[in-house]
């Protein structure tokens, strides 16, 4: 997946992001492990928007009306189960660090549970 070249909008300062921080086993690279997470999400909720801040950072967004909701006026009840932020450190390798509004919601648990799997390392 080459980065550069995925455009979305972009948060500003009107993010304010909160909610669960997950610590994910990779057995991938960085941008690999962004690429294996991305995909994954992409079996739970079809069609994402995808914003980078400065990989090995990026957000997934549910859909264009969520990513243009978050842009617009940040976190909001209505669209907080619908993005994940994914960050990966090339510090400790090995994790990725996923940040979801409620993991214990139905449809965020199903995107963890399918990142999770995609991550996993051997053996």
């Amino acid at each position: 997946m080459t980065w550069g070249k995925v455009a979305a909008p972009t948060g500003g300062e009107n993010m304010q992001i909160h909610g669960c921080d997950l610590t994910i086993p990779t057995r991938f690279n960085p941008d690999d492990t962004l690429a294996h997470a991305v995909n994954a999400i992409r079996k739970i909720w079809g069609g994402v928007v995808i914003e980078i801040d400065n990989p090995p950072e990026i957000f997934v967004y549910r859909s264009k009306e969520a990513a243009n909701a978050w842009e617009a006026h940040g976190w909001n009840k209505k669209y907080s189960k619908d993005m994940v932020h994914l960050i990966v450190s090339l510090d400790h390798p090995g994790v990725m660090t996923m940040v979801v509004e409620d993991d214990k919601d139905e449809t965020l648990l199903k995107v963890i549970e399918s990142v999770t799997e995609a991550l996993k390392p051997e053996g």
